[in-house]
């Protein structure tokens, strides 16, 4: 239990990581540290807690961390501020950090631990020290709505009503003696076993009825081997079949035929023909093995039982109805909808934003009567600053003629619009459109074997996870394959016909193109001479035959991670958080080319923006730039292509809208951007504007090239115009 009286830290950071560093350090030291990834969850927080120290990193989603601490210094709040960036700060902007904003420290990140214990201590007094809190995985025990914990437990006994595992785990929880979060936290995780052991009893129900009619083939094989030991064809297929029925029977725990399987496997190699005593021992044991692998097939087919599922119950897509007029309820329950997509609802604005801060979801269709909601503008974009990847699409669904014109709606991010007396059918069926856009920007998994079944197995699994998934069985088309699906993780196979995996690894290995792409091998050998084939072919990591489902998850996880790690290095901006030049524009251009209809790309640059940086300084400058990329990734649909076009221009691709809606939307950024303040030397505030040029296709240009040069000359031509 957290002591009452120990001294509270606040962090505002958006890094999970340093946060959780800072919670550790302070923590042991007997500080109470909270924690906001930004500066409107912080402000809630200062609201209601009195705090001895604010960390401000400042490179916040929602507004730079200067600008927030001038916020609350005119508010007059005095708490002591350290203030911490990654950029080194020059001897003005110091200046001003420290005698005009009041910060009592300004840190540069990394932070050596040790020091930076001993620094945020040397402006404090050293609270009681207790004993060090027993933290959650975020380091932190946030304050947690009942009503999500009930939503959380009510749509896992609705989606899960015959699950054992559910009946046992929920009593549990809900009985157990942890706080709000701890509880929340605990449900989150039974729901996702769940969905694992969901989509391990969908494939499994396939499995076994394959295995019905694999199992008596084996014994084919093997009888007409016994029968003449020269045929090596009948050897090479029981032999091959043996060992994929020891991985992958494994892998969806019929541990029985997986354990006969792999006996025969050892049998068969260790089998000498001309050995008759011996030969004759081993055959008899095959024949047991043979059938105990059979008696098992039945008892897990009948133990399974009625257990039926639609082939895609565990991709249905998770939908949040924001709104609490009958008409979206009924939309919401409908069969139409119910049949692809897992839905909750809720009834206000300030509960939506909460439980999508606790729980991602696929899509968030907003209707009556908060489609005319004053704060609709505002909370679109707190929506997309809570949802990191700023990529859900959002619906609007409306009773009348809305508040809000369609060029205001777009602009924050509403990718579709209909009235609340649409059929169901026509909602469901925008949901599944907008959501399949949006699987081309999730991570991207790519399973090469030839036993279909395994790669079933996995890929169900993997996509009950939010991967995007496909399957080659045909290693020898394998660059074909990845040119088309353009993976960002390859699980491969070490053992098939035609190329081995490790041949199909050197292969990809002599592309400059996919070099960098993370490969894990898959195989039943994973000693160490297993591992040093796999490192010597270029693999990155092994997964062992057979495949334990939390094991396939964290390795991917793990991968996919340090993978979108290195393509953010690689093409995104650090400063504004876009797509660099280079990357918009080869993404740009990619659409382009398969895009028949409208298509625009609208070039701008920061006004003034040498003189404001001249004037005022890098800090300045840099928060401009940061500001403007934060507000670009935060508005928009997701489809939107966004990017920074040098030092101080910026890019916007569209598609599927006029010209005349571009104009508005690009007006509306510009408005937008207009009214923030900026905090310049001496506390002067400065309005930034933006001079944009644009191009259209197929107006202007049939080609990507001349589409984009007409779109830069226009930009010089309209920068000229100005100040001249």
């Amino acid at each position: 239990m957290i002591a009452d009286d120990r001294p509270k830290i606040l962090i505002v950071d958006d890094d999970e990581a340093f946060r959780n560093l800072v919670v550790r350090l302070l923590s042991q030291r007997g500080f109470e540290v909270l924690e906001a990834r930004s500066t409107r969850d912080a402000n809630l927080i200062l609201s209601k807690h009195k705090l001895v120290l604010l960390i401000v990193d400042y490179k916040l989603p929602d507004v730079d961390g200067m600008t927030w601490i001038q916020q609350l210094r005119d508010r007059n709040v005095s708490v002591p501020i350290a203030f911490c960036s990654g950029i080194w700060c020059d001897q003005s902007t110091f200046n001003w950090l420290r005698n005009i904003l009041r910060v009592a420290l300004v840190l540069n990140k990394p932070i050596d631990p040790q020091l930076f214990v001993e620094v945020i201590e040397s402006v404090l007094p050293r609270p009681r020290q207790i004993a060090p809190l027993e933290e959650s995985e975020s380091g932190s025990i946030p304050a947690i709505d009942k009503s999500i914990i009930q939503v959380e437990y009510e749509q896992i006994l609705q989606k899960f009503p015959g699950s054992a595992m559910a009946k046992a785990e929920l009593d549990k929880i809900i009985n157990s003696p942890d706080t709000q979060f701890e509880s929340l936290e605990k449900l989150k995780m039974l729901r996702r076993k769940l969905e694992v052991e969901e989509a391990v009893n969908v494939a499994k129900v396939k499995y076994l009825a394959e295995l019905g009619q694999v199992w008596p083939v084996l014994t084919k094989d093997l009888r007409q081997y016994k029968e003449d030991p020269s045929n090596k064809i009948a050897y090479s297929q029981a032999l091959n079949l043996a060992h994929k029925l020891r991985g992958t029977a494994g892998s969806f725990h019929i541990h029985r035929v997986a354990h006969a399987a792999g006996k025969l496997e050892d049998m068969l190699q260790s089998l000498d023909p001309t050995d008759e005593l011996s030969s004759e021992v081993i055959w008899s044991e095959i024949f047991r093995h043979l059938s105990e692998g059979e008696i098992s097939i039945r008892e897990e087919r009948e133990a399974l039982g009625s257990f039926t599922v639609s082939e895609n119950i565990i991709q249905l897509i998770k939908v949040l109805f924001v709104g609490d007029c009958p008409s979206l309820s009924a939309m919401a329950s409908s069969e139409a909808v119910t049949g692809s997509c897992d839905c909750t609802q809720v009834p206000t604005l300030e509960k939506a934003l909460s439980t999508v801060r606790n729980s991602p979801f696929d899509c968030m269709v907003v209707g009556p009567p908060l489609s005319a909601h004053p704060e609709l503008m505002k909370f679109t974009q707190e929506v997309r600053i809570s949802d990191e990847n700023h990529q859900a699409p959002m619906i609007l669904v409306t009773s009348s003629e809305s508040d809000y014109s369609e060029a205001e709606l777009k602009y924050a991010g509403f990718a579709d619009f209909l009235s609340d007396a649409s059929a169901p059918a026509l909602l469901a069926a925008s949901i599944e459109s907008l959501t399949a856009k949006r699987d081309l920007l999730k991570s991207r998994v790519l399973l090469v074997d030839d036993d279909e079944v395994l790669t079933n197995f996995v890929g169900r699994v993997l996509k009950s996870n939010g991967y995007v998934v496909d399957a080659l069985n045909e290693p020898i088309r394998i660059m074909d394959k990845l040119a088309q699906f353009e993976p960002n993780l390859l699980i491969l196979d070490v053992i098939m016909p035609g190329l081995t995996g490790y041949d199909v690894c050197r292969l990809i290995r002599n592309d400059a193109r996919w070099r960098e792409l993370t490969v894990l091998f898959l195989t039943a050998k994973s000693n160490q001479e297993g591992r040093a084939n796999a490192f010597r072919a270029g693999g990155d990591d092994l997964l062992s035959k057979p495949v334990l489902t939390e094991e396939l998850l964290a390795r991917v996880s793990t991968y996919l991670q340090v993978a979108k790690l290195k393509q953010t290095q690689a093409e995104v901006d650090p400063i504004s958080g876009l797509l660099n030049r280079n990357t918009f524009l080869r993404r740009s251009e990619r659409l382009f080319d398969g895009q028949s209809g409208e298509f625009a790309l609208c070039l701008f640059a920061i006004d003034n923006f040498d003189r404001i940086a001249q004037e005022h300084g890098e800090f300045v400058a840099e928060s401009v730039l940061s500001t403007m990329g934060r507000l670009m990734n935060t508005r928009f649909r997701p489809e939107v292509i966004k990017g920074r076009w040098g030092e101080k221009g910026f890019a916007l691709c569209f598609t599927e809208e006029d010209s005349v809606t571009v104009a508005l939307l690009v007006k509306q950024l510009a408005t937008e951007f207009a009214a923030i303040p900026f905090i310049g030397r001496d506390s002067q505030t400065l309005s930034v504007s933006f001079t944009p040029g644009f191009a259209r296709a197929p107006d202007d240009a049939v080609v990507f090239e001349q589409l984009r040069d007409i779109a830069i000359q226009r930009l010089l031509d309209s920068i000229h115009a100005r100040l001249s």
